[in-house]
């Protein structure tokens, strides 16, 4: 194979794989918003009230604390 034909293969599959990459990295990105979205409307406590907590936490890291999180006195 000539090695601008060789040259043109490779651009090609490393723009393929670019694109591939970028496309899965928006499909995750897509996800996420979407389960933080349901975590801050739905992940609330027993009587419909937002979780409280330190503010450097997300409303869902605060839920899966007061709710998952085993504490020892």
């Amino acid at each position: 194979m000539p090695s601008h034909l060789k040259h043109s293969v490779i651009y090609w599959l490393r723009n393929s794989i670019y694109a591939r990459v970028d496309s899965v990295l928006r499909k995750i990105r897509e996800t996420s918003e979407t389960v933080q979205g349901f975590a801050a409307e739905y992940l609330k406590t027993p009587l419909g009230e937002p979780v409280k907590g330190k503010k450097e936490k997300s409303t869902t890291e605060l839920w899966l604390e007061k709710f998952y999180k085993k504490t020892t006195n």
